[in-house]
């Protein structure tokens, strides 16, 4: 019941995103700025997603790799299923699904793995937001100073919580075990960092990581970039505003609403891109087309990869929800 509540909660707020998205425009005009759509794009918008993939595989490589040597070509597939299952499921299951399907597969512990894909994420935002603030403000986007203040503070927090969790794995888990007791998510969260930084003390992991992670949010933005001259968005982005419209997105998204993130991905994307200049309708029409283009290419590959595999969505669905059911075995102290 609980499940079922999250869902609808979530689909109501999506739907009530994607209407205050939709406030300003006319059919007819977004319309006719997907109509401009230039054919000559199509192959840039087609690579820049799989290659986004790819990156994600490369560096989980070298964060699994205290549990395993899996080659990049299998992580690229549990990648691309994780990812497309995020678009098909509710509450972001993908995430779990990929450790469910990575132990499956690998023959390692799914906690291991997810405790990989805690620092993933975490990864993910510390790149992003300095990127947001190195390159707002080295190519002059207009951003409230705060903002990017907070960005690069953020940003600056989450490697220092990386830097202690990957040197200090025995006080995290004594931590969990003795003093985060009482808050399980937290003594969870404890653990999973310790265990999912092995990877970080290999030679040259740290840097290795850090490019992966700021050549991802680079293709991300580039994705932007193209979407909008593909069609002949007014005004064109420049690379800083794609940044910041990646990171204002990314961060609309992670938020557990309708599955794939429709509703906030459109509301994100043309709230930022009207304060840049563009017309409400074309605004709204650069949102859809670009987040059709990405959802589309992924939920495709990661749902051909997850049958290839010899799993289906509802076998995993089971699988994550006895996951998270079962209480997670504590390391003795």
């Amino acid at each position: 019941m609980k499940a079922k509540l999250s869902a609808a909660a979530g689909l109501a707020f999506g739907a009530l995103l994607l209407w205050f998205a939709l406030r300003g425009t006319h059919p007819a005009e977004v319309l006719a700025a997907v109509k401009g759509f230039d054919p000559r794009w199509a192959p840039v918008l087609l690579l820049l997603p799989v290659l986004d993939i790819c990156t994600r595989a490369m560096r989980w490589k070298l964060l699994l790799q205290a549990i395993s040597s899996a080659r990049v070509t299998k992580l690229f597939q549990l990648e691309s299923v994780g990812l497309a299952l995020n678009n098909v499921l509710f509450m972001r299951l993908g995430e779990f699904a990929r450790a469910v399907l990575c132990g499956l597969e690998l023959e390692v512990h799914a906690f291991a793995v997810l405790a990989t894909i805690v620092v993933e994420r975490l990864c993910d935002a510390c790149a992003l937001f300095s990127l947001f603030a190195v390159v707002t403000t080295l190519t002059g986007v207009p951003v409230d100073p705060v903002v990017r203040l907070a960005a690069a503070g953020l940003s600056a927090g989450i490697v220092v919580v990386l830097v202690a969790a990957a040197y200090s794995e025995k006080f995290l888990v004594r931590l969990a075990q003795e003093r985060l007791r009482p808050w399980p998510r937290l003594a969870h969260l404890a653990e999973d960092l310790a265990a999912g930084t092995r990877g970080l003390r290999a030679p040259g992991a740290w840097w290795r990581v850090a490019l992966l992670s700021y050549a991802l949010w680079t293709i991300d933005a580039l994705v932007f970039w193209s979407a909008a001259r593909a069609i002949d968005l007014e005004p064109l982005l420049s690379f800083g505003q794609a940044v910041a419209v990646v990171t204002i997105a990314s961060a609309a998204t992670a938020f557990p609403t309708a599955p794939g993130g429709f509703g906030n991905f459109e509301a994100a994307v043309k709230w930022v891109l009207v304060r840049f200049g563009a017309a409400p309708a074309e605004a709204f029409a650069f949102a859809a087309f670009t987040h059709l283009v990405m959802y589309t290419i992924v939920t495709v590959l990661g749902v051909v990869f997850l049958y290839r595999l010899g799993h289906t969505i509802e076998g995993l669905k089971k699988a994550v929800e006895r996951l998270r059911a079962v209480r997670r075995p504590r390391l003795r102290p």
